[in-house]
């Protein structure tokens, strides 16, 4: 049996550690692979493997070079790199710049590669809806992994807005999609309503709890993890309290917070009363 010492409200979990957990997985929407893309990996286009290594800044130099000399798709394949590679150094209004005009590119994998980062960006901005728009939109124009991640997120965006029944909607077409069990696994718990949290502790005194809510309470509030919470377990006649801070739609995403505030502690499954 267990009971919250405080209200546990459903707070959306900061969508910018969505960003940051999915870093790899935005390389993973807009890979080079794929489609008409498959020329950018023309030799002497080093800003395709600067890219894939992290160096973006090299490779968005590089990929405004192979833009202003070229045309067509070559070009348009470099402005997506450009573009990705602004994105991943946090420059939005220049990744937007650089992406925009490819939504609507005939190359649907391009478009949908473009559409994909743009998503990520307005929910790093905090337009939710815009993101929800943007990504589902663009799983509608990939396939296999890429569309179900791409869905998976946009399912996100919906629920964050109160549209769940969009959001498993989403959440069933990247199921048909995806290739990655792992990833599979993943759209099975948002599909199964499943919420995780990040466990700092369990103890045997209430004061102990509260001590270590305590110490968390402000790196949690202000890092957009909200409240720590204290939960009471009562099992064969012993108590134990709980700490747990934040409440999120993915392992991957709890994860992501608990690294970047810095939190000792363990995922665990939340449990519905």
């Amino acid at each position: 049996m267990r009971r919250a010492r405080q209200e546990r409200l459903w707070t959306p979990a900061r969508w910018g550690a969505v960003a940051a957990v999915c870093a790899v997985c935005v390389g993973a929407l807009v890979a080079c692979g794929g489609g008409g893309a498959r020329s950018a990996g023309a030799p002497g286009d080093a800003y395709i493997e600067q890219y894939k290594h992290g160096q973006y800044l090299q490779a968005k130099a590089g990929a405004e070079k192979k833009m202003a000399s070229s045309s067509g798709l070559a070009r348009d394949q470099a402005a997506l790199i450009a573009g990705l590679s602004a994105q991943a150094e946090g420059q939005r209004a220049e990744a937007k710049r650089l992406l925009r005009p490819l939504l609507t590119h005939g190359d649907r994998e391009l478009a949908g590669r473009a559409g994909a980062a743009l998503g990520l960006i307005a929910q790093e901005e905090g337009d939710k809806r815009g993101a929800a728009d943007l990504l589902t939109e663009a799983a509608s124009k990939l396939t296999g992994d890429e569309a179900a991640k791409a869905a998976m997120y946009g399912g996100d965006m919906l629920l964050s807005l109160g549209r769940k029944e969009a959001a498993n909607a989403q959440y069933a077409s990247g199921m048909r999609t995806a290739v990655s069990e792992s990833l599979k696994g993943e759209l099975r718990e948002r599909l199964a309503g499943w919420r995780f949290t990040v466990q700092l502790g369990a103890f045997s005194s209430f004061g102990n709890a509260e001590r270590r809510a305590g110490q968390v309470r402000e790196t949690a509030r202000t890092g957009g993890a909200g409240e720590p919470r204290i939960l009471t377990e009562v099992n064969k006649g012993k108590t134990m309290y709980t700490v747990q801070v934040g409440e999120f739609v993915s392992r991957q995403e709890a994860a992501a917070v608990k690294t970047r505030l810095g939190l000792e502690g363990q995922i665990t499954r939340l449990e519905r009363n």
